[in-house]
């Protein structure tokens, strides 16, 4: 199915109580449980992973579903599409550090090194974390 792909709270705007989805350069076809777990994931969750609120995930399933949707099955696949966005990340700036050259847009080669750090470190993290992910959907 064609989805937004992108829905984070700077691309949500509320109008007459109810959520507008703006800045759709990025849509295309998506697994919908993908789309609704990085949906919910990224309005409940803080910067990183340690604060996520239940609440406020399941919410956003229960809108979907009060909406007239049908929730997929629970499990993994939930949270491929967020995996895949964290894996894209961390490939683009080990080519930008292998390429040598210093990027004419974006952060400096120092920034990019810490950034390949951090996304090597924190993916057995993000991993194991996955059951307490797959939990919210219950």
């Amino acid at each position: 199915m064609v989805t937004h792909k992108d829905i984070q709270p700077w691309n949500l705007l509320a109008r007459d109580g109810r959520p507008v989805i703006l800045d759709w350069e990025l849509s295309g076809p998506l697994e919908l449980a993908s789309e609704l777990g990085s949906t919910a994931l990224s309005v409940a969750k803080g910067p990183g992973f340690d604060s996520i609120e239940p609440v406020v995930f399941r919410s956003v399933l229960d809108g979907y579903v009060a909406g007239g949707g049908a929730l997929p099955p629970p499990g993994p696949s939930w949270f491929v599409f967020m995996i895949k966005g964290w894996l894209g990340f961390t490939r683009w700036n080990i080519v930008r550090c292998l390429a040598g050259v210093e990027p004419s847009a974006g952060p400096d080669l120092t920034m990019g090194h810490q950034e390949v750090r951090n996304g090597l470190r924190g993916l057995p993290d993000l991993f194991g974390r996955l059951p307490e992910l797959e939990d919210l959907l219950a």
